[in-house]
């Protein structure tokens, strides 16, 4: 992580408390930058459900259960925010702390390979549930476009099948096909 200590800074959130005489409290991994707290330590925690973030102060930080100025990248540690009462309620697990342009998607691009299983048929409006860091969440596919990167590995091709339904492109992967695969993650 020594690479990354040069980026803007990026908090993974993997756990929330409400720790009484303190406040909220995140608790999350240091992914890129580094952050120095205290009332200058302005930060932004989200996305929220309509993508935007909350704007707030980032009071104190721990390491290990102890307290600390600075947190860089590569540690995991616990963040106290100064929020408001309505705005606690909207934080969940899955959320980032960044310090500077913060921007949501709700759409992502993905090169995959389906690597088995018998009945595993994968096409357009397929449902899975994708890792990505801490986010952890259904997204469908909206479009399925064929790679064949590794055309001389052995692996069989992918497959096309004409779908019954004329609004389908009719793609269909199969274990051993490579496809870019374009997802949008469902509703929370």
């Amino acid at each position: 992580h020594e690479l990354k200590a040069n980026r803007s800074f990026e908090f993974l959130v993997e756990d929330l408390f409400n720790v009484p005489g303190v406040g909220s409290v995140l608790s999350g991994f240091v992914n890129a930058g580094e952050l120095t707290v205290g009332s200058n330590a302005h930060i932004h925690v989200g996305p929220l459900d309509d993508g935007s973030f909350i704007k707030c102060v980032a009071k104190s930080a721990q390491i290990a259960r102890i307290n600390t100025t600075h947190i860089t990248s590569g540690q995991s540690a616990c963040i106290a925010l100064a929020l408001k009462k309505e705005e606690r309620s909207k934080l969940r697990r899955g959320m980032v702390v960044l310090q500077e342009n913060p921007s949501a998607t709700k759409e992502f691009e993905a090169e995959i390979c389906v690597l088995k299983g018998e009945g595993t048929t994968i096409r357009k409006s397929y449902q899975a549930y994708v890792h990505i860091l801490n986010v952890r969440q259904t997204a469908f596919a909206k479009s399925i476009e064929i790679v064949n990167h590794n055309a001389n590995t052995g692996l069989p091709p992918s497959h096309l099948h004409r779908a019954h339904n004329d609004d389908e492109d009719g793609i269909v992967l199969r274990p051993g096909s490579r496809a870019k695969v374009h997802f949008e993650f469902a509703q929370r």
